[in-house]
């Protein structure tokens, strides 16, 4: 892959990556990592309702999701950026072919070419996604 097309993509990451990291900035400034009586402000669980209780742990199970999926797709971001070091990247893990440039343009943090992906689903390697 030539420089222009590898500086292309690595802006497109390091954008990406920053987007990520706001939104992971947000969700900690909402009290993610407080525990739930600092999150809420309640001194004690007795004086609420169950159900706003669940509906509280619901919510913040959720947002633990989020948090979840943020750390991963910045952890794939890193693994691509180190890929544009290393001159592998654009390169599928899998079979060595290049990956097209339509692909890496919509999911720039791709390691599978589409042909490997489509395997990789068909044989049920779907969840956790790994690979996009």
């Amino acid at each position: 892959m030539d420089k222009s097309k590898l500086q292309y993509f690595k802006k497109k990451l390091l954008a990406e990556k920053q987007s990520f990291l706001d939104s992971e900035k947000h969700l900690e400034e909402w009290g993610l990592r407080d525990s739930m009586e600092e999150a809420t402000g309640n001194l004690t669980e007795y004086d609420q309702h169950i159900g706003d209780s669940g509906s509280e742990m619901y919510e913040r199970s959720k947002d633990y999701g989020f948090l979840e999926r943020i750390e991963q797709e910045i952890a794939r971001i890193n693994e691509a950026l180190e890929a544009i070091e290393t001159g592998e990247y654009g390169i599928c893990a899998n079979c060595g072919q290049e990956i097209g440039f339509e692909r890496l343009d919509a999911i720039p943090f791709t390691n599978l070419c589409i042909q490997c992906q489509k395997e990789d689903e068909q044989a049920g390697n779907r969840f956790p996604p790994q690979n996009l």
